[in-house]
């Protein structure tokens, strides 16, 4: 690998593309700390024209919010961005994350996009071999490929032999379209108000006063629908938390974070959304969840109104929440549904050893 104007120039063969009539495209790594402003550039005009065509409605996306996706990889773990150019244009990134210690350390999770003008030359192959070289080198052994679920994507996946174990949806729920009256309801017709449960919440960086609440509540996911994903649940500490922190105000994001305690003042539950700048007029839901012994008495469709309110109080420029569910996960997505959420793009989730994967790759895998 040599150094050039801070990129790290990959030693791959690219005449696969030549074979189809394509320059051979360069393939760089360059560090997510120090983009150069033409790389940033060039990234957000080709997320923009692949989030158009997935979402032809949406507005361009704004260098900040590329960023800000590029940045969205969870805290404590080592990243790879590998862009593919073409006469001096961005035509293709991959970008690869795995934790850097923890049972899950063998788990590199992969996306790969190209643009619509240059699939099936060989790019994203190109792509996904140095993402894999730089995994193993880091002693991964498991690839987890991830994307919008597209005929594309679905293809390209599928030439290297790698099951679908996960669909997901992205939902979209328009605030002033929430029916107020039943926000009302859902809040005043739990049990667990009764019961004596209690809300508490928080904006920014978790007060230690609830620090021991908040990570109870949120390791209360290990619970969720995996549905054969073979990766272990890794719980968090405050350690995590406080990652966890940084990686979303790097991002340009702020948390907004309201607990459930019972009558004891333990945890039963949380709901938490985040809000960026760059995107002041959507809110994007995080983590919703209800501890298995707290559940059946609608604590989680009150922590939901709870979280409404909050946000009409405090935004109230925002227009749209915006969610994302694995499809398996029938409880949630009844409560998101009763409350106005629609799905409008699904994702599938790929899992397989990274050997099979490079056999493939070596004996030509994907076109």
């Amino acid at each position: 690998m040599t150094a050039r104007n801070g990129y790290v120039s990959l030693a791959i063969e690219a005449s696969l593309c030549s074979d189809h009539g394509v320059p051979d495209p360069t393939i760089e790594e360059n560090a997510l700390a120090d983009l150069p402003t033409e790389v940033v550039a060039g990234i957000c005009e080709l997320k923009s024209i692949i989030w158009q065509e997935l979402v032809p409605s949406d507005p361009l996306m704004t260098p900040d919010a590329a960023l800000s996706e590029l940045l969205s990889a969870p805290a404590q773990t080592a990243e790879q961005l590998v862009i593919a150019k073409v006469a001096d244009t961005v035509v293709g990134i991959g970008m690869s994350h795995h934790p850097t210690s923890s049972a899950n350390a063998n788990l590199l999770t992969v996306t790969v996009e190209v643009h619509p003008s240059h699939r099936r030359v060989g790019i994203g192959r190109l792509l996904l071999r140095a993402l894999l070289s730089a995994g193993r080198k880091a002693g991964c052994d498991s690839i987890l490929g991830w994307g919008p679920r597209t005929t594309a994507t679905n293809s390209f996946w599928n030439a290297f032999g790698m099951s679908e174990v996960q669909r997901s949806s992205r939902s979209r729920a328009v605030i002033s379209a929430i029916d107020a009256d039943a926000m009302a309801n859902w809040a005043a017709a739990s049990t667990a108000r009764s019961n004596g449960y209690r809300m508490r919440s928080f904006v920014g960086a978790c007060p230690n006063r609830y620090m021991e609440i908040y990570t109870t509540a949120l390791n209360g996911m290990q619970d969720a629908p995996s549905d054969g994903l073979a990766a272990n649940y890794e719980p968090l500490d405050k350690l995590g938390v406080r990652s966890s922190e940084a990686r979303l105000a790097d991002r340009g994001g702020t948390g907004h974070v309201i607990l459930a305690v019972d009558s004891a003042g333990k945890a039963a539950g949380l709901t938490e959304v985040a809000m960026f700048g760059h995107t002041p007029g959507v809110v994007f839901q995080q983590t919703t969840t209800t501890l298995a012994e707290h559940r059946r008495q609608g604590l989680g469709r009150w922590l939901k109104a709870e979280m409404y309110y909050h946000i009409i109080g405090e935004w109230p420029d925002a227009n749209v929440i915006e969610t994302g569910n694995a499809d398996s996960n029938t409880s949630m997505l009844a409560v998101n549904a009763g409350m106005g959420f629609a799905p409008f793009l699904s994702y599938t989730i790929r899992q397989c050893d990274i050997t099979r994967v490079v056999q493939r790759l070596e004996v030509g895998g994907y076109r």
